[in-house]
């Protein structure tokens, strides 16, 4: 569990999208989870790839969890989405969670490659989970 918090985010996306990048006028279509946090990573994900390749992006915001977008860009109802390597790691492909970032990230990329699907670079940051206590709860009182 603890190594799934410790995880870099990176984001996935389908290599016939990579293909598809080049001449197609059919807009690009970025998702994201329900949680505040996806939500705001895919519109940066819309937005960048709006201004560097001058394409229409299609937002599908809010789709669910980890399950529910992998299934969506398995259809081709995405084409790109964040996600957190743990969560691909436990939810998708049902092993062990590594306490190592880059074996994570080395085994899933390897075995997302199996369904025709690329991860992506991480993105460059972490977020492990911190508690927020108050002074007086910390000092007993």
């Amino acid at each position: 569990m603890l190594a799934m918090l410790r995880v870099t985010l990176a984001a996935l996306l389908c290599a016939g999208f990579l293909a598809s990048c080049g001449g197609s006028k059919k807009p690009l279509i970025v998702g994201s989870k329900e949680e505040t946090e996806q939500t705001l990573l895919g519109e940066i994900v819309a937005q960048h790839l709006e201004h560097r390749l001058g394409r229409m992006v299609r937002r599908r915001t809010g789709l669910g969890g980890t399950q529910v977008l992998y299934q969506a860009i398995l259809s081709g109802e995405v084409g790109i989405y964040p996600e957190y390597t743990g969560l691909i790691e436990s939810e998708i492909l049902k092993e062990p969670a590594d306490p190592d970032p880059q074996i994570v990230l080395t085994r899933v990329r390897a075995q997302m490659s199996l369904a025709q699907i690329e991860l992506l670079d991480p993105l460059g940051f972490d977020n492990p989970t911190a508690m927020v206590v108050s002074a007086s709860e910390a000092a007993g009182q």
